[in-house]
Order: C-alpha cells, then sequence, then structure tokens
C-alpha cells in the first residue's frame, strides 16, 4: 500500500477504516482489513490477524447472510494460502535434501520430514506473530520494508533456480532471520564465483530498465585483500524514490571460493513477510570463516602493516580511515578493520554462549576464543596503538552527533577502542 499524501497530510490506514466505519451499508471495511492480511501490512502497528477481518466483517448488520458469505470466502482463502505454502516447502525439501529447517535437519526420506515441513508451511502471518515459531523474540517479526522485500525475492528466485544455492546470506541480515540481530541495514551475499554472482546483477540491472519500477540500481566494484579475508566486493546500491519516503539498501556480495559444500553449510529459515524460506549461511559456517579471518589478522599482522606503508592494498568497509590521507591513516584503518573483526569475534562468542553446544560447532568455539584474544593480545602492543588512540579521541572529541545515526557510530567506535585495553 502506496503512501501519499492528502490534503498535506499522511493517510493511515486507521484514517481508512474509520472512514469505513460510517458506512453500515456494505463489507468495504472488513475487505480492506483482509486486504491489509494478505499483504502482510500493518494496521496500527501491529499485525492484522483472521479474527480482526472477520470482526469488522460483522460489524455491518447482517443482510441476507452476506457477512457469512464473505467470512466463509476468507477462510476458504486463509486455507489455500496455508496449502500453497504447504507445496512450496515440500518442493524445496524434495530438492534440497540434507538442508536444516530453523536450525534443525531435515531430509526428504527424514520421518520427521513431513511434520517439520508441514509446521513451518502452516506458519500464517497471525499464527507466526502467537507462536514465535519464526524464530523471533516478543511473539513479533519484525517487519521488513519493500525494498528489501524486493531484493530478498530476486535473491531467493535465483536460488531457487539452482539446487547449489551459490548466493549465501551471511553477517546481520543472516542473524536475523536467525534471531541473532534484532535488525540489519544491509544484505551480505557470499558467492564462490564471480560468475555465480551474474543472475543476481542481470536481474537487479533489469530494475533500471523497467519503465514501472521505482527502484534504481547502482553498481560499484571494491578491490579487496584476500592477505585478510577482504576479496574483491561487489556492491549493488538499491533506491526506491515511490513509496512515500525515499528507502535506500546496500547488497554487499563478496567473491570467495572457501566455502565448502557439506551439509549443513545452508539452513533455511521462514519470515511471515518474505512468504518462503530464506537460505543463510549457518552459524557454524559463519564461525569457521570468522575464525579463518582472525587467524590471517593475527599471525600476519606485522607485515600486513608493512605491506599498508607501502600501498599495496586498501582497507575497504572501515567505520573510520576508509579514505587515508597519509600513511599513518593507512596504518590506522587497518588496525580498526583489525578491531572490527575482533568485536565481531567477541560478539560470535557471547551467541555461542547462549547456543547449546553442537558437535560440529565444539572445535570452531574453542578456536574462536583463542584467536580472539591473540588478535586482542597483538592490538594491544602493536607500535601504532597509542597513536591510532589518541587520532580515533581527537576525532571523537571534535565531531558531535547530529543524530541518532552519527550518536550510534561514535559509540560503535568508542567500544572498538576499548578493546585496545
Amino acid at each position: 500500500m502506496e503512501k501519499k499524501p492528502l490534503q498535506g497530510r499522511q493517510i493511515t490506514s486507521a484514517d481508512v477504516l474509520t472512514a469505513y466505519g460510517n458506512d453500515q451499508t456494505s463489507l468495504r471495511g472488513g475487505l480492506f482489513l483482509q486486504k491489509l492480511y494478505f499483504n502482510n501490512i500493518l494496521h496500527d502497528n501491529r499485525r492484522v490477524t483472521p479474527d480482526d477481518v472477520i470482526q469488522e466483517f460483522k460489524r455491518v448488520p447482517d443482510q441476507e447472510n452476506v457477512w457469512e458469505s464473505a467470512i466463509e470466502h476468507f477462510e476458504h482463502k486463509v486455507e489455500r494460502m496455508r496449502a500453497s505454502h504447504l507445496a512450496r516447502f515440500e518442493q524445496e525439501f524434495s530438492l534440497r535434501g540434507g538442508l536444516l529447517l530453523h536450525g534443525h535437519r531435515v531430509t526428504p526420506g527424514d520421518g520427521s520430514h513431513a511434520d517439520a515441513v508441514t509446521a513451518s508451511a502452516a506458519e500464517t502471518p497471525e499464527s507466526l506473530s502467537k507462536t514465535g515459531e519464526s524464530g523471533f523474540p516478543d511473539n513479533q517479526a519484525p517487519p521488513l520494508n519493500a525494498l528489501t522485500l524486493k531484493a530478498l525475492e530476486i535473491i531467493q528466485e535465483i536460488n531457487d533456480s539452482d539446487s547449489k544455492l551459490p548466493l549465501r546470506i551471511t553477517g546481520p541480515c543472516a542473524g536475523f532471520f536467525q534471531n541473532r540481530c534484532s535488525s540489519f541495514d544491509d544484505i551480505d551475499i557470499i558467492c564462490p564465483t564471480e560468475e555465480s554472482a551474474q543472475k543476481l546483477f542481470e536481474k537487479m540491472a533489469a530494475l533500471n530498465t523497467d519503465r514501472d519500477s521505482e527502484i534504481r540500481a547502482r553498481f560499484q566494484l571494491i578491490p579487496g585483500c584476500k592477505d585478510i579475508r577482504l576479496p574483491k566486493i561487489s556492491i549493488i546500491r538499491l533506491k526506491d524514490g515511490g513509496l512515500g519516503t525515499a528507502q535506500k539498501l546496500d547488497i554487499y556480495i563478496t567473491f570467495d571460493d572457501s566455502l565448502s559444500d557439506e551439509s549443513g553449510v545452508v539452513s533455511g529459515f521462514f519470515h511471515p513477510d518474505v512468504g518462503r524460506l530464506v537460505w543463510c549461511l549457518s552459524l557454524a559456517e559463519e564461525t569457521r570463516l570468522l575464525n579463518t579471518t582472525l587467524k590471517l589478522l593475527a599471525d600476519n599482522l606485522d607485515s600486513l602493516t608493512e605491506q599498508v606503508k607501502e600501498k599495496k592494498f586498501h582497507i575497504n568497509r572501515n567505520v573510520l580511515f576508509g579514505l587515508p590521507k597519509d600513511t599513518d591513516e593507512r596504518i590506522y584503518g587497518l588496525l580498526m578493520r583489525c578491531l572490527i573483526t575482533l568485536h565481531e569475534g567477541k560478539q560470535f562468542i557471547a551467541m555461542h554462549a547462549e547456543e547449546e553446544p553442537d558437535e560440529q560447532i565444539k572445535e570452531q568455539q574453542q578456536d574462536l576464543h583463542a584467536l580472539t584474544e591473540k588478535l586482542q593480545a597483538k592490538l594491544q602492543h602493536h607500535p601504532h596503538r597509542e597513536a591510532l588512540e589518541h587520532s580515533v579521541n581527537h576525532w571523537l572529541s571534535t565531531t558531535p552527533g547530529k543524530n541518532v545515526t552519527e550518536i550510534n557510530r561514535q559509540i560503535y567506535i568508542e567500544t572498538l577502542l576499548a578493546m585496545l585495553h
């Protein structure tokens, strides 16, 4: 439902329903709520339930059982939607044997397969918000905006057409669907080869040629450094100007051929807004990749510092010193990158502490602890540590936060700096 101003103000769903409330001769109020329900659109900051729709239909005085027929038709559509979910889930799991559903392994030959698939397929928006089976806390799955939904739709279309799942969602976005993050700003994807991302580029580029689409895509290539697991990255920047308020979304595509093909690498998670499984990198595989990065940084920090001095590579995706002015700032950029990775390692330690130990990741957990301690010690004794602290503290004292985003960025940088002690 596109939000457009009327007489200088935004019209809400509550305004529409209030207007329909004055009409005692039609079912338009119920039909309006029904549309919100099937499109997963919030009403008064909450999801519409079937009971909301039914009660709105009943508000109209019964005339020749009109509202009873409307309710019967609505309930039939709800059942058809559930059946559609079931059929799609059964198809996906038949094609993708050995994958995980909500973190649990399910195979087509497993006796628990049908029950697991049926349970997930039956998760309509209202049942998800009541039971919490979607994996989200507080019994409420956070809504996703239209731009994010469009990007996820394209990503999942590509994955559905390739049983090898070349596009693996990782980072905060994967954490969001696995109930490890409360929100995410961008979508991170890991591809084994550049060719595996070509379909995504083509589909995103097609948005620019669709005259009916308000979404526009822009592409950027950032060189990386394999020595610190910063391979070449492609960025797709999406912008939607047709949703009342402008929305932006960055999709970061990292090319990495080190991903294993072992069963359990990818796990499917359901979100009611998406309406299908979202295939994400498993926590175990993310931990393995993070451990590899931590080890490379801890073992090679001295030599990497020398390489940075000689301008042999550029550090990308840095919270500070992303555009270094001199040799010192290039070194500071490397150290900030190390702190970012170290902070991520500590976050993963906290996440693992809340998980019941799994044989698959016990060894990775031990490595994670050891490698974060090693990298932190290397940073604490780095010859440029004090200079980095002085430079960052000067930036913090001379750059007042003007809004919530800037203030949160400063808090994050202060958190990174604290790890040097």
